[in-house]
């Protein structure tokens, strides 16, 4: 299973999966994600189709991580960190996430996107549990909070 884009360390790894991203995000301008296929994104992107699936699984997985990986930057760059001692942490994430979909829907791209929407709002859910159960304190016994979808 690829790793998450948060945990590579490869300067290589990290260069390439740049490039199919910004290569899905310069086609997202350009057509509907519909009409977007793995060669369209390996074309632009200068990589082989073999060296794709060895990133992701297919292009939702590509957009899963695009999208994650956008949200964690906006939350980086605003310091907000959650590790469930400070209740304004919990809303600041809540304003990244509102901030982050304003700025995607303004981006021009989404208005042409009729799977953009569900497919970013899945992306940021799983982003939001990534940080909230990272920042969750252990329970006692020593077991951690499942992060798995209720």
């Amino acid at each position: 299973m690829p790793i998450s884009d948060c945990e590579v360390r490869d300067p290589r790894m990290r260069r390439t999966r740049q490039l199919l991203q910004g290569a899905l995000r310069s086609l997202m301008d350009e057509k509907s994600f519909d009409e977007i296929s793995v060669q369209d994104i390996t074309d632009a992107a200068t990589v082989n189709r073999a060296t794709f699936y060895d990133h992701y699984t297919d292009k939702y997985s590509l957009l899963d991580a695009m999208v994650a990986g956008g949200f964690h930057r906006l939350l980086h760059e605003r310091n907000v960190q959650f590790d469930g001692t400070c209740p304004s942490a919990a809303g600041g994430v809540i304003l990244a996430v509102c901030d982050y979909l304003a700025q995607a829907h303004t981006g021009g791209a989404c208005s042409k996107q009729s799977a953009f929407e569900p497919l970013a709002d899945a992306a940021v859910v799983t982003a939001i549990r990534r940080v909230l159960m990272n920042g969750m304190p252990k329970l006692k016994n020593g077991a951690a909070i499942s992060p798995a979808a209720g």
